[in-house]
């Protein structure tokens, strides 16, 4: 009998246990003791990617994290997949072509250097506005069911750099002030243990097809081509516009970095369409995809220059 009631008492600690909330991870929780244990946990792992595994997942749980991306940014290259996790049902984006070419355009890939300095970024810090508005949110983050994220980073730029990023889904609420603040508060962290947790790694990952050149190779000319979008086809000042436009920035925006008039931002834009053959900011991305793929991307050439002729 006493070992019946010992059962069902261990049975309702089990469940009030399932029951009870995870609490966010805030300054407040920082102090507590379940963190104090989980760090406990951490520096008594028997390797580094042990450890990392513990820290990463209660960050993950407390932060609600629905998807994890962990790549490493080799020097002088695109960015290589190391682990990627995600609810399937929302893998309507694929991450071969993040690998291979949205990367160029991801805020925070383009803010990679402030990210190894601070060693984490939140989302709005790195994007412009009107981010719902443009590409590469349109290509990846609503087509991925992507609204909030924030990245860790170690590395520098001669030995590269390794990135976490912990994002939240449609239905979830975007991270508070009081998680991002907690997050920040373990950054020094979690970019040690991500250092240290490739390091266990053996520093490998495949990188992203490359059509036959090797991952620098094709890096740098998939930037020459970023940089030199447009060149040959439009005036020097609609080549800048487009520059910003490659970029999702809006036309308020524009305007205040190329310090003009916003009526005259339109009107470039206008004539960038025109003679490009598109209509919309949407499809500038598109039209960069369709080029650097076409093309054999040659360094210092514009990619549109060979596309387009059969055009005109």
């Amino acid at each position: 009998m006493a070992h019946a009631v010992d059962a069902r008492r261990a049975g309702r600690k089990k469940i009030a246990r399932m029951n009870t909330p995870v609490p966010s991870l805030t300054p407040e929780y920082l102090t507590s003791r379940d963190w104090y244990d989980m760090l406990a946990r951490v520096q008594e792992a028997a390797s580094p990617v042990v450890a990392a595994r513990i820290l990463f997942g209660a960050i993950e749980n407390h932060l609600r994290i629905e998807s994890t991306l962990m790549v490493h940014v080799p020097r002088d290259e695109g960015p290589r997949l190391v682990q990627h996790r995600t609810d399937i049902r929302r893998r309507t984006i694929s991450i071969t072509e993040y690998l291979r070419f949205n990367y160029v355009i991801d805020p925070f890939y383009l803010a990679l250097e402030r990210c190894r300095m601070r060693g984490m970024l939140a989302l709005s810090e790195v994007i412009e506005e009107n981010f719902d508005q443009s590409e590469y949110y349109r290509t990846y983050y609503e087509a991925a069911g992507l609204i909030d994220e924030i990245c860790f980073c170690s590395g520098d730029r001669q030995s590269g750099h390794v990135l976490l990023s912990l994002s939240r889904v449609a239905g979830q609420r975007p991270f508070s002030s009081a998680e991002l603040a907690a997050a920040r508060a373990i950054a020094p962290l979690v970019v040690t243990l991500l250092a240290a947790a490739w390091q266990d790694m053996g520093q490998e990952a495949p990188p992203a097809p490359t059509d036959g050149r090797t991952p620098g190779e094709f890096h740098r000319a998939l930037e020459n081509a970023r940089t030199n979008f447009g060149r040959s086809l439009l005036t020097p000042r609609e080549f800048d516009v487009l520059q910003h436009i490659l970029l999702g920035h809006s036309v308020k925006l524009i305007a205040q970095k190329l310090d003009i008039a916003v009526e005259t931002v339109k009107v470039h834009r206008k004539h960038i369409y025109t003679k490009l053959g598109i209509g919309s900011q949407a499809e500038v991305f598109s039209l960069f995809i369709a080029a650097v793929g076409a093309t054999d991307l040659a360094v210092g050439r514009d990619p549109l220059k060979d596309y387009l002729r059969p055009r005109h």
